[in-house]
């Protein structure tokens, strides 16, 4: 587990299953993509409020949270896949089996969130502000933006894909 504090940090990891807690400040969270190119493993990002750029581009299946404020997340889509049910440590946790997806939460702000390669049964909400969300591809997947002027792209036809796509008022 990486810590950082209620200022702005820096926090550069080359880790793969990895927590890391930027709490609140102007976090840049940077996974070193020499270290975790390709990687299918599931990190877990927290970097609280403030305006936070976050880039986990080349790993995949991770969960990323960021409180209010102007945020830019790329990271990783991914197939769904099935495992057992782990701690960030790798050590068991539970009794069973849980599902693995891509899982983006964006507070209130004008977030800026990627999705490079493809994702399945992903996760993607914003709340009120001027929200873009860009994915290469996806399918049965929830992408849900608040109020504001938002806009969701693909480079692949979304609407056929089973996916639901929900936005709150906006102008």
């Amino acid at each position: 587990m990486i810590d950082g504090t209620s200022a702005a940090d820096l926090i550069i990891n080359s880790g793969v299953r990895v927590t890391i807690n930027g709490y609140g400040g102007n976090d840049t969270i940077q996974m070193d993509e020499s270290e975790t190119a390709g990687q299918q493993y599931h990190n877990f990002i927290y970097a609280g409020d403030g305006n936070n750029y976050i880039n986990n581009s080349t790993v995949e299946l991770s969960s990323i949270s960021a409180g209010s404020g102007n945020d830019t997340i790329i990271t990783g889509g991914g197939e769904k896949i099935h495992v057992w049910h782990q701690d960030a440590y790798g050590n068991d946790y539970g009794d069973g089996w849980i599902d693995w997806i891509t899982s983006i939460s964006a507070g209130a702000g004008d977030n800026q969130i990627s999705i490079t390669g493809y994702m399945t049964e992903g996760e993607i909400y914003a709340k009120d502000g001027n929200d873009r969300v860009s994915i290469e591809s996806s399918s049965k997947s929830l992408i849900d933006v608040g109020g504001g002027r938002n806009t969701v792209i693909a480079d692949k036809d979304l609407k056929n894909s089973e996916n639901t796509i929900t936005a709150g008022k906006g102008s």
